[in-house]
């Protein structure tokens, strides 16, 4: 999440980018001469299988929102629809934004809805900010998000029956629906 958009309190918890040290494991000289401050890094972490059917690994957030999205698209393309359908998977929403930004302002779409995930219960995480996991996603309440919108996905999740819990988010999401949702004129968006 963008440092500016984190709370005061969460920014507590976080260090500053000044602060950040990341060990490569390697002798000084060495570091000198093959890292420069500003080096973009990736860390190495391989996909763990944890109990039941769950797995942690590296951007699993961004790959499942993919996935679920995958899936929608295979959905809509056997039926009979109208609309033009958009997928995007954009960049820099920890940095400000920026990919969802340029991507709504280029398709300008009439309706948005953007995928994130959110925390479980864990240690770290406020019983009231976590969400239980098997009970269903989650939908963004608040003044970032469209009530129509809200309204027809909560009657979509009735007709098939998926259950959904609120995540209140009662300023800026701090996830790519911020930047869509006041793109241009501004458009419709869900979390």
């Amino acid at each position: 999440m963008p440092p500016h958009l984190l709370t005061r309190r969460a920014r507590k918890k976080y260090p500053s980018f000044d602060e950040l040290i990341v060990d490569v494991g390697l002798p000084a000289d060495e570091v000198a001469e093959l890292v420069r401050v500003g080096d973009l890094i990736t860390q190495d972490v391989p996909m763990l299988d944890l109990q039941g059917k769950r797995v942690a690994g590296k951007a699993m957030d961004d790959r499942a929102c993919v996935a679920c999205v995958t899936a929608c698209l295979d959905t809509l393309r056997g039926m009979s629809h109208q609309w033009d359908v958009y997928a995007t998977a954009t960049v820099q929403e920890e940095t400000g934004l920026f990919g969802a930004a340029t991507a709504a302002y280029q398709i300008q779409p009439d309706i948005a809805i953007a995928l994130d995930v959110t925390f479980a219960p864990q240690p770290g995480v406020d019983s009231d900010e976590a969400k239980a996991m098997g009970e269903g996603p989650t939908i963004g309440i608040g003044p970032n998000f469209h009530p129509k919108l809200l309204e027809k996905i909560r009657e979509t999740a009735r007709t098939y029956e998926i259950k959904l819990q609120d995540e209140i988010i009662p300023g800026a999401s701090g996830r790519d629906a911020w930047a869509i949702q006041v793109a241009r004129e501004g458009i419709p968006t869900a979390l």
